[in-house]
Formats: structure tokens, C-alpha cells, sequence
């Protein structure tokens, strides 16, 4: 992992066009943002898996927020990533091929809202698997009204661990 790694600013507006996969990238890593991925271009992006995963100063996934990679593998991207609170950064993520969503947000024990993740198209994901496990703050799950489950075969545990969530209708 990168543990000492965090300032990478000298990423910033490189040209990442051709990167097909970032999986574990910055695994690990010590920023508090990703602000230095908003001028990269990452077109040809589709593996995300593990990207973020363990950045427990990660606060916001706001420099995500210009992406328009079609993903197709994002399982554990922000897993444990203990100090995020905000995920409007991923408001224009086209997931529209993902198929697994497993643990993609599991243990971000500061995380309150689900803010941006309103447009997500879930339509050909099968694997819920344990998304929002230990959340324990989340307590509205509203931008999630619009996601399509219809070809979910997993949710076990999806929403496991949050004690502030006590109406599945919002």
C-alpha cells in the first residue's frame, strides 16, 4: 500500500485515457480527497475495484466527480474508507455495466448521506453484497429510490451494522 503517500498532486491533469484499470491504485493511501484525479482524463477506466480502498482520511470523492468512465468493476472502491462523509463526487459515474456492487462503500463508519448517488444506474448489477455494511450513520437511503434491483441476486447484508437506519421507505 501506499501508507506515506499523501500528496498526489503531481497526478493531477496527467493524461490517463488509455488506463483501463486503477484496482488498488491508491489502496491505503493517507489524503483526505481525491481532488488531484479532476483534471485526468480516464475514458478508457473500467476496473475501479479496490481503488480507495483503506484511505481512512478519505472525507470526499469530489475530484471523481468530471469521470465518465464507463465502469464495469467497482467492487470495494471506498471499503473502509473511514472518514468519508461525502459522496456527491460520484453523481456522474456511469455504473450502467457494473454488475457487482459488493462492499463498495463497507465500513465508511462517518458516512451519513447517499447524496449523489441518486442517478446511479443499477439495472444490470446482481451483487449488493454488504454495500453499506457498518455504515452505522446512514439513516436515509432515499437517492436510492430510482436504483433499479431487478437482476439483483445478492443483497445479503447490505445494509448490516447501520444502527441509525430505521425505515427501509425513505
Amino acid at each position: 500500500g501506499c501508507v506515506a503517500l499523501s500528496d498526489m498532486t503531481a497526478l493531477s491533469n496527467k493524461d490517463l485515457s488509455s488506463v483501463t484499470s486503477m484496482e488498488l491504485c491508491f489502496n491505503n493511501c493517507r489524503f483526505t480527497n481525491v481532488d488531484f484525479l479532476a483534471g485526468v482524463n480516464p475514458t478508457s477506466l473500467t476496473d475501479v475495484t479496490a481503488m480507495l480502498r483503506n484511505c481512512i482520511l478519505l472525507q470526499n470523492v469530489d475530484g471523481l466527480s468530471g469521470w465518465a468512465s464507463h465502469i464495469t468493476a467497482m467492487a470495494e472502491m471506498c471499503m473502509n474508507c473511514r472518514s468519508l462523509v461525502d459522496l456527491t463526487g460520484l453523481a456522474n459515474l456511469d455504473v450502467s455495466a457494473v454488475t457487482e456492487m459488493r462492499s463498495v462503500f463497507e465500513d465508511c463508519v462517518k458516512l451519513r448521506s447517499l447524496d449523489g448517488l441518486e442517478n446511479l444506474d443499477t439495472g444490470n448489477v446482481t451483487t449488493f453484497y454488504r454495500m453499506f455494511c457498518n455504515d452505522h450513520w446512514i439513516s436515509d437511503i432515499s437517492a436510492m429510490n430510482s436504483w433499479n434491483f431487478g437482476s439483483a441476486t445478492n443483497t445479503a447484508e447490505m445494509f448490516s451494522g447501520i444502527s441509525a437506519l430505521t425505515d427501509l421507505s425513505n
